[in-house]
């Protein structure tokens, strides 16, 4: 029997963790938690997640993208692929997501997604990020 993968879910909103968690681990992968960046940032480097998970706006407005940056400069994170998970434009009415692929090398991300998301989606989102190693350059 294979090792399930392993997805990283850091979010302060404990209802996104459960619905997110629960669909992912329905689908076959193993899922952690944090609820704010600093411990977020411990768990991926304690357990080397194969999928970060990050919501933009935790204790800080900007906290994913500044988790999202620490992520890409530890040796054991810099090539796990991460997902920017944001109410941003319903909080705020404003788009602030990336557009070319230098947005998302300079956010520290692979992927930009709106909250609301449907589990399947999520969960689809997912595979097709774990299905390829992630290389510099690539498009979301």
């Amino acid at each position: 029997m294979s090792t399930p993968q392993t997805i990283l879910i850091v979010d302060d909103d404990l209802d996104f963790i459960a619905v997110a968690g629960a669909a992912l681990e329905a689908s076959g992968y193993r899922v952690v938690t944090a609820e704010d960046a600093g411990r977020g940032f411990e768990m991926a480097v304690a357990e080397g997640p194969d999928l970060i998970l990050l919501d933009l706006m935790m204790e800080e407005t900007d906290s994913g993208v500044r988790l999202a940056h620490q992520l890409r400069r530890d040796p054991i994170t810099q090539d796990t692929p991460v997902v920017i998970l944001t109410a941003v434009r319903k909080a705020t009415g404003f788009d602030f997501a990336p557009i070319a692929r230098q947005d998302y090398d300079w956010i520290g991300a692979d992927a930009w997604i709106e909250k609301p998301i449907a589990p399947r989606e999520l969960v689809q989102l997912a595979a097709r990020l774990l299905e390829t190693p992630r290389k510099e350059g690539d498009a979301p």
